[in-house]
């Protein structure tokens, strides 16, 4: 489905259409969307982009996951001793971000922000 699409189905569910959103680390636009106290953001990603490759293989109710940390810098350090080295900081939906890619977060896509 459409980002359009989505929003209007989340619009006659009662849920709140926030802010639109801009995912240039992703080549993606994308929507939040209140709910309950909370948000979700819903992407839809530019045909080239990464995650178009990956959402072609996933069934539709595919996620990310976005993760508050208190600390990123202490964040990228546990990751690099784990496997994944040279994470790239960049500015986010939430601010300062780190983003893991689906090959060493289990399948789905992983930011991590302050």
């Amino acid at each position: 489905r459409s980002l359009p699409e989505a929003e209007k189905i989340y619009s006659a569910s009662g849920f709140t259409p926030g802010r639109s959103i801009a995912l240039p680390h992703l080549k993606a636009v994308g929507r939040e969307i209140s709910i309950g106290g909370r948000a979700i953001i819903l992407m839809q990603p530019a045909a080239d982009s990464p995650a178009s490759d990956l959402l072609k293989n996933q069934p539709a109710t595919f996620a990310g996951y976005s993760l508050r940390v208190q600390d990123l810098s202490k964040a990228k350090l546990v990751l690099a001793e784990n496997g994944m080295a040279n994470m790239v900081e960049h500015a986010g939906p939430f601010g300062r971000s780190l983003l893991v890619p689906p090959a060493k977060a289990g399948g789905s896509w992983l930011e991590l922000f302050e």
